[in-house]
């Protein structure tokens, strides 16, 4: 749609930038629009995954306690009681699922949750320049007036 303003040299200029704020209006709807068109795919797949993940959890925990049943009947057909063959298999699992939870818990520790900026975090301004200045070693602002 073209505009004439007789009376003015400026209102033509005027219309344009009435235009370019419209365009860019729509412009920044229609990304809003596009982003969450974005989340609501990606909430979907993150659904699917999960419902996966823990179906997959599912069928292992069963697969495991067929195998467990299983290691029973084999200790029971190499001529090991019934009793002593499932304290053998449980046995076995506690003891591996111990050994994982010290191994996951000694990870758990080592582990450091918060960044390297916010462990230590300086007082003012001017120290926090000064220790990213000394931290990165190109330069020692500490001796110097």
């Amino acid at each position: 749609m073209t505009r004439r303003y007789p009376d003015s040299e400026d209102a033509p200029l005027a219309g344009l930038f009435a235009e370019v704020i419209t365009g860019v209006s729509r412009l920044v709807r229609g990304e809003i629009a596009l982003a969450k068109a974005e989340m609501q795919v990606t909430l979907r797949q993150t659904a699917r995954a999960a419902a996966q993940i823990a179906l997959a959890g599912i069928l292992a925990l069963v697969g495991l306690n067929v195998l467990a049943g299983a290691a029973v009947a084999a200790l029971v057909a190499a001529g090991l009681a019934p009793v002593w063959s499932a304290l053998v298999v449980g046995l076995a699992f506690v003891l591996l699922a111990l050994g994982y939870l010290q191994h996951g818990a000694g990870l758990w520790r080592k582990t450091d949750f918060l960044p390297r900026r916010l462990r230590a975090a300086p007082v003012s301004p001017q120290e926090s320049f000064e220790t990213e200045l000394t931290q990165d070693g190109r330069h020692d602002t500490k001796g110097q007036a």
